[in-house]
């Protein structure tokens, strides 16, 4: 449970190496939600990867490719993490890093 007054809070619910194993990266509180608002992702490899992302068990994106040595940003703000939901994330390969920010609405317990 998070114990912050309620209200909205800038959060990032992820910054990292996205794993090549579907992997939980983000749980939210029980008495939190979140919007994600954008997300990046960059791939420092030298040949393009793809990256899947599953909110609360839903697959959002399913393998985007992202070029070798490239980059791509999505203004996603339709993205809701309920409470108690997990963000999952899985690369095919290793090289990419992701973002993912917005705000986490603490709710009144």
């Amino acid at each position: 449970m998070d114990t912050r007054s309620p209200g909205d809070y800038l959060a990032r619910f992820f910054g990292g190496v996205v794993p090549a194993a579907r992997s939980t990266v983000y749980q939210a509180k029980q008495n939190v939600r979140g919007v994600i608002r954008h997300v990046r992702f960059v791939n420092s490899s030298q040949s393009a990867l793809t990256v899947s992302v599953w909110i609360g068990g839903m697959l959002l994106e399913n393998a985007l490719s992202i070029p070798a040595g490239g980059k791509v940003a999505q203004d996603v703000s339709e993205w809701l993490v309920l409470e108690s939901e997990t963000i999952d994330m899985q690369a095919s390969g290793s090289g990419i890093q992701a973002v993912l920010y917005g705000v986490e609405e603490v709710l009144s317990g």
